[in-house]
């Protein structure tokens, strides 16, 4: 067997690998055996791409360790599964649930503290550099948790809890995080080049400090991916918290070597557009048009000498200054940039506006079908599309109360599909200026999303839409990744600098807004709105009827 050439060795392991008749941990470990270039090879295929838990560690220790250290060189990705402490016995639901949340931050810092100081030592200990390293943190769990479908049937006892119960258990449980006295501590493992956290399970339960603790530790961190959540039935006091958290953690990091960052802030949404929304700006008292938080960040992002992608979702609540700090040398490597933002601020106002010209046209006539108007919804009940409805003063329904905060007494009331030029167009100016600054830049997107329910979100019209979505292009890039069929032959386009507008066809931006983003464009390149109309489709089932609109593009943009 030895004599075969490692590449046919390598295939034959692959084929045995796949073999479902045989149970997965025994597919292998019965072939290592056969000779030691064949061993090699099972190694290879076998401890490529691990998934541990915090009890697997010291056999995961045991496995890589003394005369098994080569297998670190075939070592290339680790998902990491936390393991917490178990909680108080048989809680009624989900809401009862009781955690000690110094013992998950304790058991969180050790499980950390071990994975770091095994890749630390295999790292120290082989005879050359080991190959980069990939990292998730997937999510926490506990022995005692139920599972999902019994939490979903549990979620809220009968008779025990009320609606606001499970915020207030939420907020009293509190969070856990990295224990700093021990972070200090912490080895350096310069191996993992690409770390990525996912806020699974009761990863979302934990705080923001240890993103500065930890990823402080990857010094040749290359490619990060970031999630985290924000509720807005935290309340602005642990929004705020939370929010800072997460900026100094990130503000402290030097990342020299980043090239790729994706930041995901997943939130959900404000019920009742008729509302102000919750402001998060640090500093009440503090007059500047802009959140700090974004901004200072952004600012620091723009100075990495490396970054090359930068993909912002969530969405993210920005306010109209987020770029406006930024100076004519930022982003000095930046070539794909995508912001997906929140359409209500973080200063505590809103980037869309009721459209009181708005009237609902049946698109496509051809496909409703008649039938009598009580066999379903009338929506004309639900609002008075002509008055602006009066702000909800109750606490418990407005999103800007300090918190914990319950929209459970709050109907959908989503209507603001009209961008407004008091926010939308100084954001544009800054964000115009920063592309046309960016030299490398290849493709710059922002779109407007509805956070959890984008695409997903029922308006008090069942036509009305919130499309807002700016892409600058430059030649050979395109817009096939957007999700959107355009009605056009792009190749026609293809080889120019070039910028498309799908903002509806009932908004168009001032005047300078358009000079602006012609300049970043450059001299020679086209500017133009994409054309779109809705398909309108009827469905009846017994004595519902259910009304959907279809997006299609048609026809060549329109140019400016």
């Amino acid at each position: 067997m030895d004599h075969l050439p490692p590449e046919i060795q390598s295939q034959i392991v692959s084929v045995l690998a796949d073999d479902t008749t045989i149970p997965i941990r025994r597919r292998l470990a019965r072939y290592s055996t056969v000779s030691h270039h064949f061993r090699a090879a099972v190694e290879e295929r076998t401890f490529r791409n691990l998934t541990l838990t915090t009890h697997d560690l010291p056999w995961f220790r045991y496995l890589f360790g003394g005369a098994n250290l080569r297998r670190r060189g075939y070592l290339r990705q680790i998902l990491f599964r936390f393991e917490l402490p178990n909680e108080a016995p048989n809680p009624c639901c989900d809401t009862g649930r009781v955690v000690d949340r110094n013992a998950d931050s304790s058991s969180f810092t050790e499980s950390v503290k071990m994975l770091f100081s095994i890749l630390n030592d295999l790292r120290n200990n082989c005879p050359r550099s080991p190959p980069p390293l990939y990292l998730r943190f997937v999510n926490a769990t506990r022995k005692t948790d139920l599972p999902n479908w019994q939490y979903g049937r549990r979620k809220l006892k009968e008779g025990d809890h009320n609606k606001r119960d499970p915020i207030l258990a939420e907020i009293q449980r509190g969070w856990y995080d990295m224990l700093p006295a021990a972070a200090e501590k912490l080895p350096a493992i310069g191996d993992v080049t690409e770390f990525d956290f996912g806020c699974g399970d009761q990863l979302r339960d934990l705080g923001r400090q240890w993103i500065g603790l930890v990823l402080g530790k990857m010094p040749h961190l290359e490619t990060l991916t970031l999630d985290v959540w924000d509720n807005i039935e935290w309340g602005r006091k642990i929004r705020r918290r939370l929010r800072k958290d997460l900026e100094t953690s990130l503000l402290n990091l030097p990342f020299t070597h980043l090239k790729h960052f994706n930041l995901g802030i997943y939130s959900n949404r404000v019920k009742d557009e008729s509302l102000n929304p919750p402001s998060l700006i640090h500093d009440r008292n503090d007059n500047t048009d802009g959140d700090m938080s974004s901004i200072t960040l952004l600012s620091h992002l723009s100075t990495l000498p490396h970054l090359t992608n930068l993909y912002l979702d969530g969405p993210l609540l920005i306010t109209p200054g987020i770029f406006s700090s930024l100076t004519p040398n930022a982003f000095p490597a930046l070539k794909y940039f995508h912001l997906d933002f929140a359409p209500e601020t973080a200063d505590g106002r809103w980037f869309f506006e009721r459209d009181h010209g708005f009237v609902e046209e049946d698109a496509d006539m051809d496909s409703v079908w008649e039938t009598p108007d009580e066999e379903y919804y009338d929506y004309e009940m639900e609002l008075d599309m002509k008055k602006e409805p009066k702000p909800l003063h109750h606490s418990s329904k407005d999103p800007d109360y300090e918190g914990p905060v319950s929209q459970s007494r709050c109907h959908m009331n989503h209507y603001r599909i009209l961008p407004t030029n008091a926010t939308v167009a100084p954001l544009l100016l800054a964000a115009a200026e920063t592309a046309k600054n960016a030299c490398s830049l290849r493709k710059f997107v922002m779109r407007a999303c509805d956070g959890l329910s984008y695409d997903y979100t029922e308006f008090v019209k069942p036509s009305m839409k919130r499309p807002f979505l700016i892409m600058l292009l430059r030649p050979d890039e395109i817009c096939s990744d957007m999700r959107i069929k355009l009605g056009f032959d792009e190749e026609h386009y293809r080889q120019q600098n070039r910028m498309w507008w799908r903002v509806g066809d009932r908004w168009r931006p001032e005047g300078d807004v358009i000079k602006a983003w012609k300049a970043a464009v450059g001299y020679g390149g086209t500017v133009g709105f994409l054309m779109e109309y809705q398909i309108k489709t009827t469905r009846y089932d017994d004595m519902f009827k259910t009304t959907k609109y279809d997006d299609m593009f048609i026809g060549d943009p329109e140019l400016v």
